[in-house]
């Protein structure tokens, strides 16, 4: 599989990422993506919005949240596969690519939480090795270092 890169996302990258919620599974999960959104993830520094390319084409959109006051691990906040390069492997590879060699403020891993009925997300969860922590209303993954 070819090398992945991560950058800050830029407003230039919007449009391309907004085409890929046409896709009706990905709009359930994370729509809509929208202006206010946009807007938000520019202005926002409690963590970081990522374009991950490959190939010099836009396959990935990440955020994260930096773990703060009494918060221990940094936060997983969303992952958006592009819908054509879902089911390759490319989720696993850049969840390992932040944890493993994207430079982060220092924390005692990652968590994510997925809702209970987002079976695919569990699932994948389950693949990349994260540890279910809790069954409340949010179902938490954890990443160790």
């Amino acid at each position: 599989m070819e090398q992945i890169e991560f950058r800050i996302f830029k407003r230039s990258d919007f449009p391309v990422y907004q085409t890929w919620f046409s896709d009706p599974w990905l709009e359930a999960a994370l729509g809509p993506m929208d202006q206010e959104w946009l807007e938000h993830i520019l202005l926002d520094k409690t963590g970081a919005q990522y374009a991950i390319f490959q190939a010099n084409e836009m396959v990935a959109v990440l955020g994260v949240v930096w773990a703060k006051g009494d918060a221990i691990y940094h936060t997983v906040s969303d992952l958006a596969i592009r819908p054509d390069r879902r089911r390759q492997g490319l989720g696993q590879k850049i969840l390992d690519h932040l944890i493993h060699q994207v430079k982060v403020p220092k924390a005692k891993g990652w968590i994510t939480y997925v809702e209970p009925n987002n079976a695919k997300a569990i699932d994948f969860m389950k693949k990349c090795a994260w540890d279910l922590v809790e069954d409340a209303s949010m179902y938490a993954f954890i990443r160790t270092y």
